[in-house]
């Protein structure tokens, strides 16, 4: 179980054989904005891959533990490591002003 500072706690679930991290579960409002209700979810990654060295999930599916009814799939299609870019891109706008948080 990992606490956040806010309080918020999230559970991994890993596989004895690879330590891989295999689920996540949490109590919270899936879609805040749609539907305030809070309910534990439970996230399965699955479709490992090993590029680069590095082992992760492509797949991840969301689901809700009370009914078992997937709320969302995430499939990732490619990874890019270390991607060139312009540094300009990173830089500001001027025009742009936002209040920092706290």
């Amino acid at each position: 179980m990992l606490t956040l500072s806010d309080g918020f706690r999230i559970w991994y679930l890993l596989d004895p054989t690879t330590c891989l991290i295999v689920r996540k579960r949490d109590f919270r409002a899936f879609h805040p904005n749609l539907d305030r209700q809070q309910k534990w979810i439970e996230s399965v990654f699955d479709e490992f891959r090993t590029e680069h060295g590095i082992t992760r999930p492509y797949r991840e599916r969301s689901v809700d533990r009370a009914t078992g009814k997937t709320l969302s799939t995430t499939r990732v299609l490619a990874i890019e490591l270390e991607p060139r870019f312009d540094p300009a891109t990173m830089t500001p706008r001027p025009d742009v002003s936002a209040p920092m948080p706290p």
